[in-house]
């Protein structure tokens, strides 16, 4: 199952890109978020910071079931700091 051995990092080369999409969008996620506090935003600018936000826990949500789903130990995963 390619997602399974794409969330449990079983291939380096499949690991790396998949890290390093979510580190990205973890630093896109946080710009957004203190972007959003700015007072002088437009209502178009508030709106696509808005949409960007929600791709952004969509995607997070996403990953967090899929690793729920994969896993061995669904409870280890749902306790553990990380999870």
């Amino acid at each position: 199952m390619r997602i399974k051995q794409t969330i449990k990092n079983v291939d380096p080369r499949i690991r790396s890109t998949f890290d390093s999409f979510i580190q990205c969008l973890i630093v896109v996620s946080l710009i957004t978020f203190s972007l959003q506090t700015l007072p002088n935003l437009s209502a178009s600018q508030r709106a696509t910071l808005g949409w960007i936000e929600v791709f952004t826990v969509i995607v997070f949500t996403i990953e967090y079931i899929l690793r729920i789903v994969v896993s061995d130990q669904p409870l280890k995963v749902i306790t553990s700091f990380l999870g």
